[in-house]
């Protein structure tokens, strides 16, 4: 009787022990489906944000570039071998001189369009006395996604612009040269918005007062 029994407990205790047994599989597969939809989630979210940034990046590269010419351009000024601020000017390249971070020594900074692409150039003038030696030009990309119509990227005008004068007929005499218009339109990379921002600035180094 008392062998029965016993057998009759160990029975007991093994089917407690299945039970205990398949409860932890099922709790360790439902915690594994858990971290496997939040995985999923947190990846499609992150995507979502990737996408929603790039969406913004062709305005934010705007701003940027904007804010950049702006600085350099009050900044402009003879070359640091004695030439007229303004290297070039045509619809679509933009050279000039500029000492924008006050180091004595005057860049050339170069701004052309290439493609749907607005491009910077940066030359240091170097040696005793300085040059400018072109193999020293770092060129970067600025702005992306570039709109470029039929009308100039950059505008010039003479000292008799009041607001409504057309600007200066191509090629540009440089001199003559008081005020710069410079106007961008972006567009986002799936082609659906775009943005548009203007500069029209007369640096100090070309007022006649």
């Amino acid at each position: 009787m008392l062998l029965k029994e016993k057998i009759a407990g160990n029975k007991n205790i093994n089917n407690k022990s299945g039970i205990t047994l398949i409860e932890v599989v099922i709790g360790a597969s439902f915690i594994a489906l858990i971290v496997v939809i939040l995985t999923y989630i947190g990846i499609n979210l992150t995507d979502l944000n990737i996408n929603f940034m790039k969406s913004f990046e062709p305005q934010f590269e705007l701003q940027y570039t904007i804010q950049g010419m702006i600085k350099e351009m009050r900044s402009m000024s003879q070359s640091s071998v004695g030439s007229y601020p303004i290297s070039q000017a045509s619809s679509s390249i933009f050279v000039f001189y500029s000492d924008v971070d006050a180091d004595g020594a005057i860049e050339r900074f170069k701004y052309f369009v290439s493609g749907n692409v607005l491009k910077k150039g940066i030359l240091v003038p170097t040696g005793n006395p300085f040059t400018y030696n072109d193999a020293n030009e770092e060129v970067f990309d600025v702005l992306h996604n570039l709109r470029v119509g039929t009308s100039s990227v950059f505008s010039y005008y003479d000292m008799n612009y009041s607001g409504s004068e057309a600007p200066l007929p191509f090629p540009i005499n440089i001199p003559d040269v008081k005020l710069i218009k410079a106007q961008f339109t972006v567009t986002k990379p799936d082609g659906t918005a775009t943005t548009t921002s203007m500069i029209e600035l007369t640096p100090r180094e070309l007022r006649d007062d």
